[in-house]
């Protein structure tokens, strides 16, 4: 079971295995984003996306302990179980918070 997204914004830690991961945005992560969804970064922020939109918005920025990016099959596993776990509306707001203070050059 995963727990809750962490207050940080940060850190999700899925307890049966341990295994902690961090949300990391970066230029390449949401052109990555804006290229799966075809939705430009400051339009998918403005509302809550289908579940589709919202796994590739979480997939393409989550990072292992060590601060690598996760494989894809591995990061829409964690997404699927994020969004069961924790519901669309906590999820987009994390990911919203994150991609707000990791890119806000963007938004300048």
């Amino acid at each position: 079971m995963i727990e809750r997204i962490n207050e940080n914004d940060k850190l999700i830690r899925l307890d049966k295995e341990g295994r902690v991961f961090e949300l990391r945005y970066d230029l390449k992560a949401v052109e990555m984003i804006e290229r799966a969804t075809g939705i430009s970064i400051v339009n998918l922020i403005q509302n809550p996306p289908s579940i589709f939109i919202l796994k590739q918005m979480i997939g393409y920025a989550l990072h292992n302990e060590e601060g690598n990016k996760v494989s894809n099959q591995t990061a829409i596993e964690i997404s699927e179980k994020l969004i069961i776990e924790n519901g669309i509306t906590e999820c987009f707001t994390k990911a919203i918070t994150r991609i707000l203070e990791d890119c806000s050059f963007l938004f300048q």
